[in-house]
């Protein structure tokens, strides 16, 4: 039931005199930002783990190595890399030179397992750091 309050100039306001109400619509309207700010990121970050940016600037084996470090979730062996793509061992070791160059990914010389250990950049800073 809505209750119609008189005002002193005579117009009827048609909001309950609730304070409770408000209360409500401010939470109703928070929860759909939140939900229009999830599905903005969601779109912006696919399934690859790739932003549409890097989808659209990054050459094939590169998109390739950063959405397989993305989605393995941890630092990977290089051989393992190498192993999983098409091509030369050469051309793919280049392609992770290049990459680390530019900053897209850190590497770590193991001695103790013969190859580099690969991370996103962000996880190759928390290695380095020691965390």
């Amino acid at each position: 039931m809505i209750m119609i309050a008189t005002m002193r100039n005579g117009h009827h306001s048609s909001l309950t005199a609730h304070p409770w109400m408000v209360g409500i619509i401010v939470v109703a309207l928070i929860a759909l930002v939140a939900v229009i700010i999830w599905l903005v990121y969601r779109r912006t970050v696919g399934s690859d783990g790739l932003t549409a940016v890097e989808r659209k600037t990054l050459a094939f084996p590169e998109r390739e190595i950063l959405s397989m470090l993305r989605q393995h979730g941890a630092a990977m062996r290089q051989d393992e890399i190498v192993d999983a793509l098409p091509g030369d061992v050469e051309d793919v070791a280049e392609v992770l030179k290049s990459m680390e160059t530019s900053g897209l990914i850190h590497r770590q010389w193991k001695s103790d397992e013969g190859t580099y250990i690969v991370s996103t950049q962000a996880e190759g800073m928390v290695n380095a750091n020691g965390r």
